[in-house]
């Protein structure tokens, strides 16, 4: 190296140092002020929480103004159902439990319904149906199977459904004061309960499991760097990187959601990996320039590497962007912010904090203070190295010490005869090409060996990664999204018994609307347009995944002429008209019949028009300027996405038979059950574009650090090699993917890529240092493996904590990103060193081509100097 590179460094260095030495007090008090305003909006955050599943979708889908339309123009069908065993409709407990809650006074209920006083408005005036029509028309939604179960209907008011947790719980609270029913003894379900588990399960999910996640890799970190000092330091920083995506939230006027809960986690592992990553360079550094210089080359050496990491971690996050689904875009953007958030705070505050606290430990090239006044006393200022028993205070008792290695005595011997301290880079290089001595530690002779395997058989390593990714590329189009929300608690959760109880005892409960939008061109009088809807609702009972349907028709006597009517005269004969004779008494009956019936369809319409507000109040007709809607509401069980599009393909169908032959009638089909289709269709499409997004923008970040184009791509194979074999098993195996499942993919590219600049930086600085592409290889396997599990080890057992959680989309994000982690390391370590050592890896040995490698550092950062390897242990 130049005495003008040697100039130019320390330059850099001392401006760079005298920057740290000047503010890292006033960074650092910054950063303190900084604390109670974060801890605030990380606690309002926390508590604020929007986990509306009806607003998963973005405003302008058809879907969702559809459905916002439905509920303006009628009533939101999201209902609280409410029953317990022996809520029969001759129980007077009923009512009495009904009148309690009309007359609360909290806000949060608008209308409460029961089922015995539907079925008296049934039998009473206007249309005095008898009891067993009524109990007919009610079963499967306020009346069980046996005629006899009942339940309440209650509907929340705007209030109640932003409440909705507080307002459940009131319910509860209510019914055991008036009945004195145990919560175990009630059974509720419905769309504001599910939204209500919803938000008490993703609360629970993050307060559980955040502590255990962090807590896991503290213990995992504090066994990699063993000084309490730099423990302090690297997880106070990733604490408080945590804390500012979560604030970050707060004060941008948003909501945490049952994805975003994973955030904090997600941005507090990262950036603790990046702090590790710092923090070993920072120790290297000190053996190799001196404390003094320390903090200034773990910056020069890291900022690269550890900046491109994370821009291709948030490109991965920011690539979420693109799916319609909400709660997804958030945790796209603000995981993004957070990260971004997080490499200033890594560049910022930690080396400011390595400035103000500084590790003590013994090096080659510096003596302690104390050891400098207890040498100078002792021998009158000697340049002889000091005593190798002086220890520090603040590092764990067992902090290694390789002064009296020979090989580094003896690798170190130039720098020693010329007084002045050396860079230490004949160590590093000769402990990185000596590594499978005998001499050395026992793990840096089994990654030398298990390189030089792979070295030796890369063709062997390299068609097997590709033949798992072609095989299980295929898996990857027999994947199924799921997002039922019964699906995201345990079995055994409370919500997901009483719903099943409550469709075992009244009937199913997952609303389906269907709309009839009569123009003011169609010529169809209202009874006329009730014997449609009449047909239409009797033909959509036929199928076998409508287990309820009832419309203004269900409101009235028999239909005149329709086949309830006739089944009601052949069970009750009315005395037959008047005829005139054996001959044309047959024909005066016929006629006679035709004239009573004409005329009961004429006394109908008259009713019907009479009664016309009565359906309006009852939220089955509408007007909507020119147009007459008729309501047809549906219950169905909980489908499978497949079996939901032929579902609705067969509802389009039949409704579609009946209306082409009039002029002027559209429908519309909406509920929460279509918005979740939606959303289980949007799922898979975000998963895919997401993906290939994050893919593109990697690859031509790649392609500009590496210079080339085919270097780009070709780095880019073992990158989505995780998400590959990973997603691709669980197509294969029929496992679905969920709202927090599906988020892993572009996240897992981005994390993989950190790990591959690692190795392809430490890959090519042994190659300007003139070793050859095997040897590089492995130099940079020995130098990079334990650091790269170390790291992966702790953001990959931290998110695994979060698998523990009974919520699936926490549960689902945490096992898939952990495993996601470790394949992305298989990949890093066996794939990639396998396409370096092939004949593509000819396309790497450019030593102008990385970009993040600069001339002077290269071959004194050829390897990590053996004090450090050692303390790094894992």
């Amino acid at each position: 190296m130049s005495d003008s590179s040697h100039a130019t460094d320390s330059a850099l260095d001392g401006d760079y140092r005298s920057w740290y030495a000047r503010n890292s007090r006033l960074i650092v008090l910054i950063a303190v002020c900084l604390v109670p305003p974060m801890l605030f909006g990380v606690v309002r955050a926390m508590m604020e929480a929007n986990n509306n599943i009806r607003q998963w979708l973005p405003p302008g889908t058809q879907e969702t103004i559809e459905y916002e339309w439905f509920v303006e123009q009628f009533v939101t069908d999201e209902t609280v159902i409410l029953s317990w065993k022996k809520a029969t409709i001759d129980d007077p407990r009923v009512a009495e439990l009904t009148d309690a809650f009309r007359k609360d006074d909290t806000g949060w209920i608008e209308r409460v319904r029961n089922g015995t006083e539907v079925l008296d408005t049934l039998m009473g005036p206007p249309f005095k149906l008898s009891k067993e029509q009524s109990l007919k028309r009610l079963e499967g939604v306020l009346v069980g199977p046996d005629h006899a179960q009942t339940a309440l209907l209650v509907n929340f008011t705007e209030k109640g459904n932003e409440e909705r947790e507080e307002a459940v719980h009131h319910l509860e609270e209510v019914a055991k004061e008036v009945l004195d029913l145990t919560s175990d003894q009630l059974h509720i379900a419905g769309e504001p309960a599910t939204n209500a588990e919803v938000d008490k399960e993703s609360r629970a999910a993050i307060r559980k499991w955040f502590v255990l996640a962090w807590l896991t890799a503290f213990v995992i970190a504090a066994w990699s760097l063993r000084s309490w000092r730099l423990i302090g330091i690297v997880f106070g920083t990733a604490l408080f990187c945590a804390g500012l995506g979560v604030a970050t939230v707060y004060y941008t006027g948003s909501e945490m959601n049952l994805v975003l809960v994973v955030m904090p986690i997600l941005v507090g592992v990262l950036a603790l990996a990046s702090a590790i990553h710092l923090a070993n360079y920072y120790r290297d550094s000190i053996d190799i320039v001196g404390r003094a210089h320390a903090v200034v080359q773990a910056v020069n050496i890291g900022w690269a590497p550890c900046a491109l990491s994370a821009g291709t971690t948030a490109i991965g996050l920011g690539s979420l962007l693109v799916s319609d689904i909400i709660p997804v875009k958030m945790f796209g953007l603000y995981s993004a912010i957070g990260l971004m958030l997080s490499l200033v705070m890594l560049f910022l505050l930690l080396p400011c904090l390595l400035e103000l606290f500084p590790l003590r430990f013994r090096h080659s090239g510096e003596l302690l203070p104390e050891e400098l006044e207890a040498q100078k006393s002792k021998d009158g200022d000697s340049d002889e190295e000091p005593d190798s028993e002086t220890d520090s205070d603040s590092e764990i008792e067992g902090e290694p010490d390789y002064q009296d290695d020979p090989d580094v005595e003896a690798l170190a011997a130039p720098a020693k005869k010329k007084k002045k301290r050396g860079t230490r880079s004949e160590i590093s290089l000769g402990h990185a090409k000596n590594a499978a001595a005998p001499d050395r530690h026992p793990i840096d002779r089994l990654l030398s060996r298990f390189a030089a395997g792979i070295v030796h058989r890369h063709a062997l390593f390299a068609m097997l990664g590709i033949f798992l990714m072609a095989f299980m590329g295929i898996g990857i189009s027999l994947i199924k999204s799921d997002v039922e929300p019964l699906n995201f608690f345990a079995k055994e959760n409370k919500l997901v018994q009483d719903t099943y109880w409550l469709q075992e005892n009244l009937g199913p409960i997952v609303p389906i609307e269907i709309i009839l939008k009569f123009g003011p061109e169609n010529e169809q009088d209202m009874f006329e347009r009730m014997e449609l809807i009449q047909k239409i609702q009797v033909d959509l009972k036929e199928l076998d995944r409508i287990g309820y349907a009832m419309s203004a028709v269900s409101l009235v006597p028999p239909l005149p002429g329709s086949e309830e009517a006739k089944e009601n005269e052949q069970e009750t004969p009315s005395s037959a008209p008047r005829g005139g004779g054996r001959l044309f008494g047959p024909l005066a009956r016929l006629a006679g019949i035709r004239n009573q019936e004409q005329a009961e369809r004429g006394v109908f319409r008259e009713r019907l028009e009479e009664n016309r507000s009565h359906f309006v109040d009852e939220h089955f007709l509408a007007t909507d300027g020119d147009d007459e809607l008729w309501r047809i509401s549906a219950r169905a069980p909980e489908l499978s996405d497949s079996d939901y599009a032929v579902f609705l393909a067969k509802v389009d169908e039949r409704i579609h038979s009946y209306i082409d032959e009039y002029k002027d009638i559209r429908f519309v089909v909406t509920g929460i059950d279509p918005l979740f289709f939606r959303v289980s269709t949007e799922l898979l499409k975000g998963l895919y574009e997401s993906f290939i997004l994050a893919f593109g923008l990697i690859a031509i970040v790649m392609m500009i650090m590496l210079r080339r184009l085919g270097a780009g791509l070709l780095i880019m194979i073992p990158n989505i090699f995780p998400a590959v074999l990973i997603f691709g098993s669980m197509g294969w195996l029929g496992i679905k993917i969920d709202i927090g499942s599906m988020m892993t993919a572009s996240v897992a590219m981005g994390i993989a890529v950190d790990d591959t600049l690692h190795f392809l930086t430490w890959f090519h600085r042994a190659l300007v240092a003139g070793e050859s592409r095997q040897s590089a290889i492995q130099i940079a396997y020995v130098q990079c493996a334990r650091a790269m599990t170390q790291t992966t080890t702790i953001a990959g057992l931290g998110m695994l904590m979060m698998g523990f959680s009974s919520f699936a989309p926490v549960s689902q994000f945490g096992i898939l990103m952990c495993v996601l982690l470790f394949a992305a390391l298989l990949g890093d370590l066996v794939f990639l060193p396998a396409i370096l050592a092939g004949p593509f890896g000819k396309i790497f040995e450019s030593k102008n081509q990385l970009v993040i490698c600069d001339t002077q550092s290269a071959i004194q950062s050829i390897s990590r100097a053996k004090t450090a390897q050692t303390s790094d242990v894992l």
